[in-house]
């Protein structure tokens, strides 16, 4: 199978990576540094239990040299996006697939409308994962869950066969009932902790022990389920209540990216996740306060520091 990572960040890294281990014809498209780094050093992922080291890696700066293949990892950061998916249009034939990993619910709304939507894959990535440099990426925690599949929720043999593929790299790797559905499960707890964490700057026992603020990661949660219900989702009612459950349980040394981005000064993916429940939300007629402060509040970070 052939595959080609738009990204060369932690998860792009970390899956082609993996896949490439298992036997897969692995390309990787990045900026020029990154490409030169996997040219002559290799990649290199840490995870929680062994650390694979790949010497050989492909990867180039343009996808025009690739040509079509059987399926794109696309994983850039949610401001590279809109560039990203058209610069690969080379690389989409009548039969590849693209496999959306960003957070959120945009991504696949822009692919569907350049590429189709039998071509686009969505995908609910629970891999907590940064890179430590340039070819090399660090897994953080002990979850390495994929959930993905065709829009319209069709399981045929392409998305059937690349998930035997990531079962075979070792990648605990299922497909969707309903894909919409799991992105905006998704989204609605990994949207609004990350406007709270990046707020406060704050990791999650910090945001947890302050009453005030994990009442605040509620209210963020609620107005995110709210426009995705109205988008037509179709969560389970309690679903804001399962992940408030859940967060009392995780390990509160937990942060997000965009926390993580904003410490080290880097651009935010911030008109992507409370950004786009704002506008979403008044495109619905639906309320969303929280998200509004959250996303003015972080405004001048938005491009980095």
């Amino acid at each position: 199978m052939r595959i080609a990572v738009m990204g060369a960040g932690a998860l792009g890294c970390y899956y082609g990576g993996r896949l490439q281990q298992a036997g897969a014809d692995v390309t990787f498209i990045a900026r020029d540094r990154t490409v030169g780094v996997l040219r002559q050093g290799g990649l290199t992922v840490e995870m929680m239990d062994d650390t694979l080291h790949l010497p050989k890696v492909a990867a180039t700066t343009d996808p025009a040299e690739i040509g079509p293949v059987d399926v794109i990892i696309f994983a850039t950061k949610l401001y590279d996006v809109d560039d990203a998916a058209r610069a690969m249009a080379p690389m989409i034939g009548p039969d590849t697939h693209v496999l959306s990993l960003q957070n959120g619910v945009y991504t696949e709304e822009l692919l569907s409308e350049l590429y189709g939507e039998t071509h686009v894959w969505g995908a609910q990535s629970m891999l907590p994962a940064q890179v430590i440099a340039p070819g090399h990426v660090r897994q953080i925690a002990r979850i390495d869950r994929l959930e993905f599949g065709r829009l319209d929720n069709v399981q045929d043999d392409a998305i059937k066969a690349f998930r035997d593929l990531l079962e075979a790299a070792g990648v605990w790797a299922l497909l969707a009932e309903n894909t919409l559905e799991s992105l905006w499960r998704k989204f609605i707890m990994v949207g609004s902790y990350a406007a709270i964490s990046t707020l406060v700057r704050a990791r999650l026992g910090t945001v947890r022990g302050c009453p005030e603020s994990w009442q605040l990661y509620r209210e963020l949660m609620q107005e995110a389920f709210a426009v995705g219900q109205a988008k037509g989702a179709g969560m389970a009612d309690d679903q804001v209540d399962q992940h408030w459950a859940d967060g009392l349980k995780r390990d509160p040394e937990v942060e997000t990216s965009m926390q993580f981005d904003r410490e080290r000064g880097a651009r935010l993916e911030l008109d992507w996740f409370s950004g786009y429940i704002v506008r979403e939300g008044e495109r619905l007629g639906i309320p969303t306060p929280c998200h509004r402060v959250a996303w003015m509040a972080l405004k001048p970070w938005a491009e980095g520091a």
